[in-house]
């Protein structure tokens, strides 16, 4: 599926030309949408979210650059202006909505193909952009207990308070075994319980509970990273680091440049 394009022009005989003369496919496109006044671009625009607009300034009803400036900071597309004026004001506006190219008729058609090519490159850059913040985004959020059980947790009162106990000695070596004797229940018994309340097993939710700990600590600013994983129950920083990653997609010191 190639880009899908939208080419604005109120003169037939260029916008038809444009539409003819062009090989859209040999430049990674779509055959264009086609508008013939600002307003009906505009709705083009809303109900098909080209990735790439080709728009004339001089549109009847409404003009190109007001076109943009109502729609280039809802719809995410790469702008290129095209018209017969040469004003440098045109192509300041037509720059503050975004536009990646201000192309003057009669079109040379070497710097079409150049400006799509920035069209195109514009657009990989912006959703790349998307993606990093969104992932940046869901890092910094992270809750390592939102696909679990856990929430239900007191719905058992012995698993609430082996999670007690789990919660309360985070910096210790503590094993189900020593939870088990202290409750005065058998190992296995527990073993059932917990992973039939929390759907997970105790290594791994007491893993997620030492990282989560952690990650709210790298959020109040501490950067000992050292103490940090002593302080959650990681004799060594290394597996510290390599759990981390496990849970968070990033280590410890990838997770501090994010806060920062």
């Amino acid at each position: 599926m190639g880009y899908r394009v939208l080419v604005a022009e109120d003169e037939a005989i260029i916008r038809k030309g444009l539409l003819m003369t062009v090989d859209w496919q040999a430049q990674g496109c779509d055959p264009p949408l086609e508008a013939g006044d600002g307003q009906q671009a505009l709705g083009m625009i809303r109900t098909h979210h080209p990735d790439i607009v080709l728009i004339d300034i001089n549109l009847p009803i409404m003009s190109g650059l007001e076109v943009l400036e109502r729609s280039a900071e809802e719809y995410e597309y790469s702008a290129i202006v095209i018209t017969g004026f040469s004003e440098f004001d045109y192509a300041r506006r037509a720059m503050r909505c975004g536009a990646s190219d201000f192309l003057l008729k009669p079109l040379d058609f070497d710097e079409l193909y150049a400006a799509l090519e920035n069209a195109k490159l514009e657009k990989r850059r912006r959703q790349a952009y998307r993606l990093y913040a969104e992932t940046q985004r869901q890092l910094l959020e992270v809750d390592l207990f939102t696909d679990l059980e856990s929430m239900h947790r007191e719905e058992d009162p012995v698993v609430a308070r082996i999670i007690e106990i789990m919660e309360g000695n985070l910096s210790d070596k503590l094993t189900m075994h020593d939870i088990a004797a202290s409750l005065n229940y058998s190992e296995a018994h527990l073993i059932r319980k917990f992973k039939a309340v929390t759907g997970t097993n105790y290594g791994d939710y007491l893993n997620r509970t030492r990282i989560q700990k952690a990650v709210g600590i790298l959020r109040s600013g501490d950067t000992d990273l050292q103490k940090l994983a002593g302080d959650c129950g990681f004799s060594d920083y290394k597996y510290f680091s390599l759990v981390f990653r496990k849970y968070t997609g990033c280590s410890p010191r990838e997770y501090i440049k994010l806060v920062k």
